[in-house]
């Protein structure tokens, strides 16, 4: 693996860093939330509705076409890197939450440096946006 582009270490690094926990089948019926016996029962649906809010991420995956058309635009400017102000920036501009813009600009960003390749993004992280949802 000493030959690994910096685009296949970032997306390595990632994998791993996944928690990629088992189910808890300690919890009790209705806590899981592949359990389906909840839809059959009236108290514990609405219970279910009230806690149900919008997945992380899902705003980025709803802004993908958006995001592709910036990153070309932006390569027919000439342009080859974007850093992390122009990403959040772009994404708070289509109502994607900060930290929802930040972790997943983050997760591109292997070095750590607060910029990344257009191409690498377009590349890697347009199928990224699938993770989030």
């Amino acid at each position: 693996m000493g030959n690994a582009t910096s685009g296949e270490r970032c997306e390595q690094e990632h994998l791993s860093s996944q928690n990629w926990a088992q189910p808890d089948h300690s919890a009790t019926a209705g806590d899981d939330p592949l359990d389906l016996s909840v839809l059959f029962n009236r108290d514990a649906l609405l219970k279910a509705i009230a806690n149900t809010r919008e997945v992380p991420g899902t705003a980025i995956h709803k802004n993908k076409e958006a995001i592709t058309k910036w990153l070309k635009a932006k390569l027919d400017k000439d342009e080859t890197t974007v850093n992390l102000l122009q990403f959040v920036d772009f994404l708070t501009g289509k109502e994607v939450p900060t930290e929802d813009a930040m972790e997943f600009f983050a997760d591109v960003d292997c070095e750590e440096e607060g910029v990344v390749d257009i191409n690498y993004l377009l590349h890697v992280s347009l199928e990224h946006v699938y993770m989030y949802v």
